[in-house]
């Protein structure tokens, strides 16, 4: 029998297609992912830990020596005795030089060839090859070892090398000490006289340019003028045009003496031009004899002289300069203005390792993994296409959740109720075997929902199905059955997982019983087949005898006939089927029930494999009315499935009223 479902507890005017992404995270959702991946995020610490503590196990004990150098700052020259000399650097940026020169692969190359570090087999061990090492090689074995500090407040450059030979250590440190002060001398002996020589040269050749410039920018002198007055003569007509028309004779007289001063100009830079192609010259600009010349070539033209005059004026200040620091003998002084440097302290024969300090490092250690576990946590939880609360499946899907059963855990014999189960119902079924369990309080809450949906003779069948095997559909199914019967109600389960049947497992029951299938086949009655249980109220219907051809033997019309017959004599009907995307068995089913119930896995199915199973349930005419999220985690966000109902149900009368009376 069709039946139409109003619309109690889902909108069907809200669109199937999901939003891009689901509800932005807040601080609740962060907790929750950091709550659900805490063995991880423990996990990774405690490898950050253990990574640490070995890498202190293997590492060899590091001896330091340690010297330094005394740096003397230039000697200030007075003003009086020296006229724009360039100012000397900083104190500061000096020593910062010093410290960079210290540690420059060139000068570390020097170092590494010193005939003390050259003999040093711990510093540069045979190889196995016998080869020779590079370059390179031996700047790395240097750099990795050299420490260069600048002891702040003071000017002093403290000067380290770090080992695992005592001995090398000190030979490091006073190679690097001594080959710096002795660079710095062989430095400062010669520049005197190669400066002297430097300025002398710059002098002359600055002249030499200053000389040709002028000589060049001369030409251009009667040019600049014209091109002053046409710009006086152009204000003075815009000044004019704002109080007379174009006819008025003022302002004719001025146009005719603007076009005079352009005629002027014309004529010079046609000179120029000339003149510059008759010395062999290249011209700043091209005249074309059928165009003439018109205000881009005169905009040119004076740009080349504003070039040359700012180039001249360039040349003058730099020659001014190279010839105050020749005549006020600057080079003479650079000597006595130059940074001195010595050795302060010598380095010694270190006799005790340096500390690694193993707290401070297992700690960071720690807080590294703490870290790294915090960044996969998240990013798995990103990687993760399921849904995993109530809200998200709403949201997701457009349907109303039902009941959010809980991960079930397993207690102890001693902790489970002293009520036994029947032997023909030994499976784990919490609706009976932990009443006050919070899945049973789920079946019960779904019980409540599907009792909402519609009028009751158009909620009478319901079949339970869902995306993907493996996701409790079948469970549920039992259950929700099992709860229809507690109050009293006849149920028949029937069990339409042809292709893999669950239901005589769940209910202690071999698979070979007669079922659906002998139903489908001999036409017989329906009492015939349906297996009673130790419930008054549910009978079971199994799947029965394997069928060779499901699908085929699901579209005969023969599980119409089924339905029909079971709505005369039962008042609850439960159909436990295949999975949507498994097979295509359901879809021929649904036409002929009133109600489709969806169970979805949390945390474990693919929102998208959920989501194209609601759309081809409604495509098939059958919407789901709603979702049973089964396996719900137990976590922080999750707490009202699990704390509120033991708050209400558990502790007190309340719970033992509920539980007498569902009994």
């Amino acid at each position: 029998m069709h039946a139409s479902r109003p619309p109690l507890l889902w909108a069907p005017n809200r669109s199937l297609v999901p939003p891009p992404e689901l509800e932005e995270t807040t601080a609740g959702d962060v907790i929750v992912i950091l709550l659900e991946k805490l063995w991880l995020i423990a996990l990774m610490a405690v490898v950050g830990f253990f990574v640490t503590y070995g890498y202190l196990a293997r590492q060899a004990p590091v001896y330091r020596a340690s010297g330094s150098l005394q740096v003397t700052p230039p000697t200030q020259v007075q003003p009086d005795k020296l006229v724009d000399a360039e100012p000397n650097l900083s104190t500061a940026e000096e020593l910062n030089t010093l410290v960079q020169d210290l540690v420059r692969p060139s000068f570390l190359l020097l170092v590494a060839n010193d005939p003390e570090l050259q003999n040093d087999l711990s510093l540069f061990p045979p190889k196995p090859d016998g080869s020779a090492y590079t370059d390179q090689e031996k700047i790395k074995a240097l750099m990795t070892s050299v420490r260069v500090t600048l002891l702040k407040g003071t000017l002093l450059i403290e000067v380290s090398a770090l080992h695992t030979q005592p001995a090398t250590a000190q030979r490091i440190c006073a190679a690097l000490l001594h080959n710096f002060v002795k660079e710095r001398m062989e430095n400062k002996s010669g520049s005197e006289e190669e400066t002297y020589r430097f300025l002398l040269g710059e002098a002359d050749r600055l002249g030499s340019a200053l000389g040709d410039e002028e000589r060049q920018i001369q030409k251009y002198d009667l040019l600049a003028k014209y091109a002053d007055q046409i710009a006086a003569q152009r204000a003075a007509i815009e000044q004019l045009s704002q109080r007379y028309k174009d006819k008025y004779p003022a302002m004719i007289e001025a146009r005719s003496l603007l076009q005079t001063q352009q005629d002027a100009f014309d004529a010079e830079m046609m000179r120029i031009v000339r003149n510059d192609e008759a010395n062999g010259v290249k011209p700043a600009v091209v005249i074309d004899p059928n165009v003439g010349i018109n205000d881009e070539l005169r905009a040119r033209m004076i740009g080349q002289y504003q070039v040359l005059k700012r180039d001249l004026e360039t040349q003058r200040t730099l020659f001014a300069s190279l010839t105050a620091q020749k005549n006020q003998s600057d080079v003479l002084r650079s000597a006595q203005s130059e940074t001195a440097v010595k050795i302060a302290d010598e380095p010694v024969l270190p006799e005790l390792p340096v500390l690694q300090k193993p707290l401070e490092l297992l700690v960071g250690g720690t807080i590294a993994g703490l870290g790294v576990g915090i960044a996969l946590a998240f990013l798995l939880s990103t990687m993760d296409r399921s849904l995993k609360t109530v809200d998200q499946a709403e949201e997701f899907l457009s349907l109303p959740v039902l009941a959010a059963v809980p991960e079930m855990t397993r207690r102890k014999a001693a902790k489970r109720q002293e009520k036994k189960l029947p032997p023909e119902l030994p499976g784990d079924l919490p609706i009976l075997t932990d009443r006050n369990s919070p899945a049973a309080e789920a079946i019960r809450s779904l019980r409540a929902a599907m009792a909402l949906i519609g009028v009751d003779e158009e909620r009478r069948s319901v079949i339970f199905t869902s995306a993907l095997p493996g996701e409790g559909k079948s469970f549920t199914a039992a259950n929700y059955a099992l709860s229809l019967a507690g109050r009293g109600q006849r149920t028949l389960l029937i069990d339409a997982d042809l292709r893999r049947p669950r239901l005589h497992a769940i209910f202690g029951v071999k698979r070979e019983s007669t079922g659906l299938v002998d139903y489908l086949l001999a036409r017989q009655p329906l009492p015939r087949y349906a297996h009673p249980t130790s419930l008054p109220a549910l009978d079971l219907l199994l799947s029965g005898t394997k069928a060779p051809n499901p699908a085929e033997l699901l579209s005969n019309g023969g599980f119409a006939r089924l339905m029909a017959e079971a709505m005369t004599r039962y008042d609850q009907i439960v159909v436990d089927t295949a999975p949507i995307h498994a097979v295509s068995d359901t879809l021929m089913l649904v036409g002929e029930i009133q109600s489709v119930c969806l169970v979805v896995r949390a945390a474990a199915s693919p929102r998208e494999a959920v989501l194209r199973a609601v759309r081809v349930l409604d495509g098939a005419g059958r919407r789901p009315v709603g979702l049973v999220l089964n396996r719900l985690p137990r976590r922080a966000d999750l707490g009202y499935h699990r704390t509120y109902y033991y708050h209400y149900s558990s502790g007190g009368k309340y719970g033992e009223n509920y539980a007498e009376k569902e009994a």
